[in-house]
């Protein structure tokens, strides 16, 4: 069974801000499941068992080698591309400490800090999206439940 193809994946991406209020962009590689060449959040798959916040700082850190702590959620959404189906949560986190670095550049080209307000030409919609939904101080509960 393949996550997003066969199944409903649940995915989450992540907002980064540095001291400068630039956010931490990844432009996807030419050997990424989708949307190659186009620039992202960092993320990933929740995977079974998972919390959002456990999987973010899992992420994050795997990603782009940032110590993270995840603050709130301000956007859910159903993600339909090259034939896979996603409900991504667009997450903001604080930067705990490390430097910004691509430690899977077999997923990524490049990474970087970018003005929110400034985002590349070619930026995902789904990461656009939740950038505004970031902009405008949208927040969203995200309640976990234990019964």
């Amino acid at each position: 069974m393949r996550v997003g193809k066969d199944h409903v994946g649940i995915g989450v991406g992540v907002i980064i801000a540095n001291d400068k209020g630039e956010i931490v962009l990844t432009e996807r590689a030419n050997t990424a499941n989708n949307r190659i060449g186009f620039w992202e959040l960092p993320g990933g798959t929740v995977e079974f068992g998972d919390t959002l916040e456990e999987t973010i700082v899992k992420e994050v850190c795997e990603e782009v080698g940032l110590i993270v702590k995840p603050l709130y959620c301000v956007s859910i959404h159903q993600d339909f591309v090259e034939g896979q189906h996603w409900v991504s949560f667009g997450y903001v986190a604080k930067l705990i400490e490390g430097d910004l670095q691509n430690r899977e550049p077999h997923k990524f080209s490049q990474v970087k800090f970018c003005d929110p307000k400034d985002l590349p030409y070619k930026t995902a919609e789904l990461t656009s999206e939740v950038v505004k939904a970031y902009l405008s101080n949208q927040k969203i509960k995200v309640k976990k439940s234990t019964q």
